[in-house]
């Protein structure tokens, strides 16, 4: 049995014989239909899918299950939208605590990969990362033959920051930021966050064409499109204002630390 959802097929040479006939057609395709809608192009019909009986014929939609489905599909897509509207903010929190503060962290050396063992290898995975201080980072790697290679990894990078061997432990100092540097960096933090409402908003978009193929396919009355709409501007509304607080908190950690 297939869950229900909407799909588009083309029928050729259909006269409109019994959906029996149908059913061998689509078949072919792994598809069990249950109801059969004539579409907006010649031989083009939308299954609504649930499956077929004993026999192979297409089951009847059981009466008021076009309302239920209906919810269902407009259900599904809202909460869709808004796991990748999240999925979004999440990825923007994480790219924030890589922009260097004058704080302490081990999300800093996030991206930072070695050579060593013929490959390249993320720091995390061949030396253990501690912060001892708010201005200090500590690695202390699992092999000490590589010591030497981490400490160029991160001298190579665009972090500004500058390992020192202390026997066993490399650690590096934060240095405080100058007030140029902050204001670069608030500046970088403002693009991150506004690359990351065009991603939402395209999110929106795929959203709203989403409801408007359901509306061509008759699932969906005029109507009801628009409060769909409205549905899914609300959603975006709320997360733009969550990306606008986490920007919001960042530029401040920037500015102030």
């Amino acid at each position: 049995m297939h869950s229900w959802g909407s799909y588009f097929v083309h029928v050729p040479n259909y006269s409109g014989g019994p959906t029996h006939n149908l059913s061998s057609y689509v078949r072919q395709f792994k598809i069990d239909p249950s109801v059969l809608y004539r579409g907006g192009h010649n031989q083009d019909y939308r299954i609504d899918l649930q499956g077929l009986d004993k026999d192979g014929d297409i089951m009847r939609e059981p009466t008021g299950s076009h309302d239920n489905r209906r919810k269902v599909m407009k259900d599904e897509i809202l909460s869709e939208l808004r796991e990748k509207m999240n999925r979004a903010g999440e990825a923007l929190k994480k790219e924030f605590k890589k922009i260097r503060t004058g704080r302490a962290s081990t999300a800093l050396l996030e991206g930072i990969k070695v050579d060593c063992y013929d490959t390249k290898m993320p720091l995390d995975q061949v030396a253990s990362i501690s912060v001892p201080e708010s201005r200090l980072l500590t690695i202390q790697p699992w092999d000490q033959s590589i010591g030497t290679n981490i400490e160029k990894s991160i001298l190579k990078s665009d972090l500004g920051l500058t390992p020192v061997k202390d026997g066993k432990i490399i650690r590096i100092s934060i240095p405080p930021l100058t007030a140029d540097r902050r204001k670069d960096l608030a500046k970088m933090a403002k693009k991150m966050s506004e690359d990351n409402k065009i991603s939402i908003r395209s999110l929106r978009r795929e959203a709203n064409e989403m409801f408007k193929d359901l509306k061509k396919g008759k699932t969906l009355s005029e109507d009801e499109l628009h409060k769909t709409h409205d549905d899914v501007q609300k959603i975006t509304d709320e997360f733009i204002k969550k990306i606008d607080e986490i920007t919001a908190e960042k530029e401040k950690e920037i500015i102030e630390f």
